[in-house]
C-alpha cells in the first residue's frame, strides 16, 4: 500500500515533478539538471528505472518461496513474479507515467505462496 502511496502521492511523485523541472531538451538530447539524484535508492535496467525496495521484496518472495516449497516453489514464485513485473511494464507503456512495481507482482506472489502454505 505505501508503495502506491509514495509513486502517486507522497515523497517519490515529489522527486518525480524535481526531475522532471530539471530536464532541458536541446537539439534531441536529454540532460538532466545537477543536483538531484536518487543514487543507490534506484536501478536502472535498460531503459527503466525500478527501486531497490522493490527489488528487496522480490527477492524476499522467493526466498520465502524455496523455503516453504523446495525448487518448485521457487520456480512458481520466479514465473509469477516474473508475469508480474511484465504486466506492469505493459502498463508502463501504455500510459507512460510511473507505476508502483510491487502490488501486481507481490499480490500475485502471495497467491502463490498462500498455495504452498496450505
Amino acid at each position: 500500500m505505501y508503495d502506491i502511496f509514495a509513486v502517486f502521492f507522497g515523497p517519490l511523485k515529489i522527486l518525480i515533478k524535481e526531475l522532471k523541472r530539471g530536464i532541458k531538451v536541446k537539439k534531441r538530447k536529454v540532460k538532466a539538471k545537477k543536483g538531484i539524484s536518487l543514487g543507490i535508492f534506484i536501478a536502472n535496467v535498460g531503459g527503466f528505472s525500478i527501486g531497490s525496495g522493490d527489488l528487496v521484496f522480490y527477492s524476499l518472495f522467493t526466498s520465502a518461496a524455496f523455503l516453504l516449497g523446495n525448487i518448485s516453489g521457487l520456480i512458481s514464485m520466479l514465473l509469477v513474479l516474473n508475469a508480474g513485473i511484465l504486466l506492469n511494464l505493459v502498463l508502463l507503456a501504455r500510459y507512460k507515467k510511473p507505476l508502483p512495481g510491487l502490488p501486481i507482482p507481490l499480490a500475485l506472489g502471495l497467491i502463490v505462496l498462500l498455495a504452498l502454505r496450505v
